[in-house]
């Protein structure tokens, strides 16, 4: 399931980058919802009856959570599953610059019919990174979306490296 990350600001020099609050609101629904149906029911579930309520229940406590903050000039990223999620702290000074890197078939420059690869691109399958460089040459996914949804990626990174003080670049 694609869980699309949302693009907040929050307050001056601050952005927000993660899952939105409607899908842990969505999911916390769907486990009422389905709790009272098994309430009323009386008898306890099926195996598929657990395995979507750990699903719902689940979904309910994932982060992944990106703020980058600029009166602080840091970094954190959260991800996991609360309240245990792994927090990581990053300051900007430390980050080279952020990209936009295909991913997929046929998404590596030397692959095409022009290059002799002998495949076309597949937009089906080819997706769109944005990676953040650190300067000591870690490389970290913010997010992973369909090429086909590329506008949406390119403006919320842009939005990022300009919050950092840093370059969004392609490729």
């Amino acid at each position: 399931m694609d869980i699309p990350l949302r693009l907040r600001t929050r307050g001056p020099g601050r952005l927000e980058y993660g899952v939105p609050g409607w899908f842990r609101g969505a999911m916390g629904l769907l486990l009422a919802v389905l709790g009272g149906g098994l309430a009323l029911e009386g008898g306890p579930p099926g195996p598929l009856g657990w395995a979507v309520l750990a699903l719902a229940a689940l979904g309910g406590l994932y982060e992944d959570r990106w703020v980058f903050d600029a009166g602080t000039e840091q970094v954190r990223h959260r991800a996991g599953l609360l309240p245990a999620a792994y927090t990581r702290v990053l300051p900007f000074a430390a980050i080279e610059r952020f990209r936009l890197v295909p991913a997929g078939p046929g998404a590596a420059p030397d692959a095409g019919p022009a290059a002799g690869g002998g495949r076309s691109l597949d937009l089906r399958r080819t997706s769109l990174d944005l990676v953040l460089e650190c300067a000591d040459g870690r490389r970290l996914l913010l997010d992973r979306i369909p090429v086909r949804r590329a506008g949406r990626l390119r403006e919320a990174g842009g939005r990022i490296a300009q919050a950092c003080g840093k370059t969004l670049e392609t490729g």
